[in-house]
């Protein structure tokens, strides 16, 4: 890790009322649910993100 994550991250506006939809169905702040949505998004592609790993290894 340790590289630099980006803190503000552009959500096209198309998202805005669905991502306030879920927030305030779960009771969480609409940051806490684009968080939980893109660890969501990670494992569910997490093989991919595995395979890419591995195959970047392998070129070394």
């Amino acid at each position: 890790m340790g590289k630099n994550i980006p803190t503000s991250v552009r959500i096209p506006s198309e998202f805005k009322d669905d991502i306030e939809l879920l927030a305030k169905h779960r009771g969480k702040s609409v940051s806490k649910t684009i968080i939980t949505a893109i660890e969501y998004y990670i494992a569910h592609e997490y093989d991919l993100i595995r395979m890419l790993k591995l195959k970047k290894f392998e070129e070394g």
